[in-house]
């Protein structure tokens, strides 16, 4: 099985952060999203507002989880909580 993303210089960025993750990771990441009243997009929007979607808050990686998790971990220690 092949997953196949179609991105472009505003979505990649995300799709990276998400489609490269562990599970454990993206569910932290919505999770804490959800409680800051944002969603992170598994569309490759990026973290946007969650009553208005046209609201962008952060579309590449360090800048989402320097907005969620208030740092950038290495990618090696993503998903340990």
């Amino acid at each position: 099985m092949i997953d196949l993303y179609l991105a472009n210089e505003q979505t990649f960025q995300t799709l990276v952060l998400i489609r490269t993750g562990s599970a454990e990771h993206n569910v932290r990441l919505t999770t804490i999203a959800k409680y800051k009243n944002m969603k992170l997009k598994a569309d490759g929007k990026g973290l946007v507002d969650r009553n208005d979607e046209s609201i962008i808050y952060e579309n590449t990686e360090d800048g989402i989880l320097q907005r969620l998790l208030g740092n950038v971990p290495v990618p090696e220690k993503r998903g340990i909580v």
